[in-house]
């Protein structure tokens, strides 16, 4: 199966909408798409049968006050945000499903109480990609078939391995997070951005292993992971890159 790996990133991930974008005009349409995050967002969204063009005007609209919207606190132990998020994916894909799409998809989440990767490939796809971008504290967890599950990213930010035990076999891997880490200042804000870069370089370069003959494509978007009013800027990073690597794209889907 052609597979299109979205890894992830939080707003960073917007980019995964342009690289979508260029391979529906080119007529390069995957067998599979297997998203983590903000990936399993953009690939679901994809599979349920919005294009990339519909997808992007979608993430355009979003202005800084929306973002402060969809994180309005909600009254949780577990987590600050989630009501406003779970409303604005069930606004768009309403009671569509995972084995009901256009695409094959699979989402990738983690069991929080069993601390083991979960990957979902059927059920209402609202549930699915609510699951994979659950970021711990930030954004309360819901339960998917009684697992209280995650954000993916917390074990898979590239879901390689995920994607090979539901059939992946000619890969193309879009990373979006940064594998060299960053300069810090010493300050404590900037000791943590370092240590998270490196434990997510481990996981990715762990991931990694798994690729084979596949291609691995990382994506510098040009904005942070919070900042999901900038759209535009990593949607246009995402096209760039996709057109730019569209050849090894063909050779590897051997198109």
């Amino acid at each position: 199966m052609r597979t299109l790996i979205l890894g992830g990133g939080g707003a960073r991930g917007y980019a995964h909408i342009g690289f979508v974008k260029l391979l529906e005009e080119e007529g390069i349409i995957p067998d599979l798409i297997v998203g983590t995050s903000f990936g399993a967002l953009v690939g679901g969204f994809y599979c349920a049968g919005f294009s990339g063009q519909k997808i992007g005007a979608i993430a355009s609209r979003i202005t800084l006050f929306d973002k402060l919207i969809l994180f309005l606190p909600s009254p949780s132990k577990t987590g600050i945000a989630g009501g406003n998020i779970y409303r604005f994916l069930s606004h768009y894909l309403g009671e569509k499903r995972i084995e009901d799409g256009q695409i094959n998809f699979a989402a990738v989440a983690v069991d929080l109480e069993r601390w083991e990767e979960v990957v979902i490939t059927n059920g209402r796809l609202v549930d699915a990609i609510y699951a994979s971008i659950t970021i711990p504290v930030i954004i309360v967890p819901r339960r998917f078939n009684g697992r209280l599950l995650i954000d993916g990213g917390m074990i898979a930010p590239l879901p390689i391995r995920a994607a090979r035990r539901v059939g992946a076999e000619r890969i193309v891997a879009v990373n979006v997070l940064p594998r060299k880490g960053r300069k810090g200042k010493g300050s404590l804000p900037g000791i943590f951005l370092q240590a998270f870069d490196i434990m997510t370089m481990v996981l990715i370069e762990h991931q990694l292993e798994d690729l084979g003959g596949g291609l691995l494509i990382d994506i510098d978007p040009g904005i942070r992971m919070d900042q999901f009013e900038r759209a535009e800027a990593a949607i246009t990073a995402g096209y760039r890159a996709a057109k730019k690597a569209l050849d090894q794209i063909k050779r590897v889907f051997k198109i």
